[in-house]
């Protein structure tokens, strides 16, 4: 036992110094590639940018130069600083984190370390500190460096502000994530005796929230057919989990573009209390790691090192919720890449998850045990982990728990909300909207929804109303009062059916959400012929979003045989569909479009996005049909002369593939 006086005598600072002499190729490596991604890709960017605009402009560049000055400021502080310092901090909290208490993985070492007259907790703490500075340092001094070029490149063209408010962006959100990673991975090397080891808990530890959570949203959508989503978000999973959080909150702070400030991060997260309620999590996070690995360190024994993990209560649960992750995940992917059609797989699918899960299982299990024979060491766990993991995919595979079926009683319903993609834009679900900026062009804005509030008797007629379902790739009319399902027959299919996805908050303040593909005419009448739905899910053609740059009349199923409508006629024509349109609205004439139309439009509209160049746009398309009840919209065709490309509708004259 040393002695309290003997153990004063050498101070932090002399543990610090001694510390960071076995550690100086850290410290080198660490200010190499700081410097190296700071200020010497700082001098490139700006070189680069110069001589495209002198490529572009040749003698006219000099007159660009405040494009080329402001393009090379916005790539350094918007795309390439955020993302190469998060890196460099992931990585180097990493290396020192490892490196810092490797002795742990030998012991021998572990044994002269512990044999120096100081106590373990001021041992812990001055490499704890060392780690901060092998990192911070250099990267302090990197940003400053960095900072200055830009300024002195960039601060006559009036981008100073910019810069120091992303210098400063940039330096809080790495060592956000630095201290989360870095936190994390301390605390896997105190619950490990080898360097495979600890890097593995570390990323189980960090991982595992995430992982899991995508695997249920998987299983939902391979076997729950009314599956819509989950009352959590990926996004919120993420700011919860470890080093997840901490990276994902850095990645927003250090990426904000120079212009938005904080107001940037309110958009991210929605409100500066979302915004501090994830802050405060992340950091409770990050100090729980620390301060458990800080108990690990001073109760450890010597006899722990160079051995796999020796926390048995740890041990068995990486090895039970790794498993089982891992044998559902394959037998997931399995279905996905090989059985288009799942008739009769079931039993292939349970196979490959109890293989998988036996053979990740008795993996970690080596690995922990660091000996070939660990396979089957815990053989009874692994039977018992084996039968709770196909109890769980047997769950989502024969849906025993009611999921698809289940209905609620409509008291119980507070409110609710539906939303139907079945008659949108017909692109991948993009809205758009028009921008001044740009004379008349559309950009890009946000995603398409339709939803609107409807009572809560409409939602209880929706989730009872009879809909057509999927099992083992056939067709099946379901009534959910009865249970009874019907096998589709051909004269069906001309039946219309509606994709309607329902939100109803319950009085328990629990959502249920589901989709449906709603059969019942009666209830798609009712939601498709409320007011404003019209305006709200087809705006391109009630004329809320203009003028197409054109319109093709397409002839058969390809382009083989088109004609372009002249420019001088778009506008009449589109005028025409709109009123036509709004005029003739309804579920029946909607239903024509599936069936028989009688010409068919492709509109061509320009969409300029936030990163494009002001000289440059994207095209999207969007298909309009005319039916019967479009008297005016076909009258106008015929009469420029396009009769000759209306659909005939004759089985005989198209060859099918």
């Amino acid at each position: 036992m040393t002695s309290q006086k003997s153990q004063n005598k050498i101070t932090m600072f002399s543990l610090m110094k001694e510390d960071l002499k076995h550690r100086k190729w850290m410290l080198f490596l660490s200010a190499f590639v700081q410097f190296l991604f700071g200020p010497v890709a700082a001098l490139f960017n700006f070189s680069d940018m110069e001589s495209r605009y002198y490529y572009y402009y040749g003698t006219d560049a000099g007159q660009n130069a405040h494009k080329a000055i402001q393009d090379a400021v916005e790539r350094m502080t918007q795309s390439y600083l955020p993302v190469m310092m998060m890196v460099i901090a992931v990585v180097g909290a990493v290396i020192v984190g490892v490196g810092g208490y490797r002795h742990l993985f030998n012991r021998k070492m572990t044994d002269m370390v512990n044999s120096v007259p100081v106590t373990r907790g001021k041992q812990f703490d001055c490499i704890y500190i060392n780690n901060w500075l092998i990192w911070f340092v250099p990267q302090l001094a990197s940003t400053i460096i960095t900072t200055l070029i830009i300024l002195i490149r960039a601060a006559s063209y009036g981008f100073a502000g910019a810069a120091l408010k992303s210098a400063v962006f940039v330096l809080v959100g790495s060592a956000l994530a630095f201290a989360c990673v870095m936190n994390l991975v301390i605390l896997a090397v105190t619950l490990s005796g080898t360097i495979i080891n600890a890097l593995l808990n570390a990323a189980f530890i960090g991982f595992d929230l995430i992982i899991a959570f995508t695997l249920v949203i998987c299983l939902c959508q391979s076997f729950f057919y009314t599956f819509s989503d989950l009352p959590v978000s990926f996004s919120d999973v993420c700011w919860v989990s470890a080093p997840i959080s901490g990276g994902y909150l850095g990645a927003t702070i250090a990426a904000l573009p120079f212009d938005e400030g904080f107001e940037g991060i309110i958009y991210g997260f929605g409100s500066v209390s979302s915004f501090c309620l994830v802050l405060g999590l992340t950091v409770l996070i990050a100090i729980a790691n620390i301060m458990i690995a800080y108990t690990l360190y001073i109760r450890r024994k010597s006899e722990e090192s160079e051995n796999g993990v020796s926390n048995k209560i740890y041990g068995f649960c990486i090895r039970c919720f790794n498993s089982a992750l891992c044998g559902m995940a394959v037998a997931v992917l399995i279905d996905e890449l090989f059985f288009y059609r799942r008739r009769y797989f079931d039993f292939w699918l349970i196979f490959f998850s109890v293989l998988f899960c036996v053979v990740t299982f008795g993996i970690i299990d080596m690995i922990q045990s660091r000996s070939a024979k660990g396979f089957f060491k815990h053989w009874k766990q692994m039977i018992a982990v084996v039968i709770a993991t196909e109890i769980i995919f047997a769950t989502f595979i024969f849906d025993l728990t009611g999921f698809d079926s289940r209905i609620i009683p409509e008291s119980t319903i507070k409110s609710a909300e539906a939303s139907s993609y079945i008659y949108g834009l017909g692109t991948s679900g993009s809205e758009y909207e028009k921008d001044p900026d740009h004379e008349g062009r559309l950009m890009e804005t946000h995603e398409y929804d339709v939803s609107f509030e409807i009572s809560p008797a409409l939602a209880y007629r929706i989730i009872t109303a009879e809909r057509e379902i999927w099992d083992n790739d056939t067709s099946y009319l379901f009534d959910p009062m009865t249970g009874r399902k019907t096998k589709m027959t051909d004269d069906m299919w001309d039946h219309y059916s509606v994709n309607v996805t329902l939100r109803a908050e319950r009085n328990t303040g629990v959502d249920f959400v589901r989709n449906y593909c709603v059969w019942d005419n009666e209830v798609i009448r009712e939601i498709m012929e409320r007011p404003g739905y019209m305006e709200k899910a087809y705006p391109f053609r009630a004329g809320e979003l203009g003028y197409p740059r054109s319109i093709r009349v397409i002839r058969d199923f390809g382009y083989s045989s088109s004609k372009d409508i002249p420019l001088e006629y778009i506008e009449k024509v589109f005028d025409a569909t709109v009123e036509d349109f709004r005029e003739n609205y309804s579920v029946d004439y909607l239903e024509a479009w599936d069936s028989e139309y009688v010409y068919c439009l492709e509109c061509e509209y320009e969409v300029t996005a936030p990163y494009v160049d002001d000289d440059s746009y994207y095209g999207t398309t969007l298909t309009m049909y005319l039916s019967e009840e479009d008297l005016r919209s076909i009258g106008l065709l015929d009469e420029l002369g396009y009769d000759e490309y209306k659909w005939s509708w004759d089985p005989d004259q198209y060859e099918y593939y």
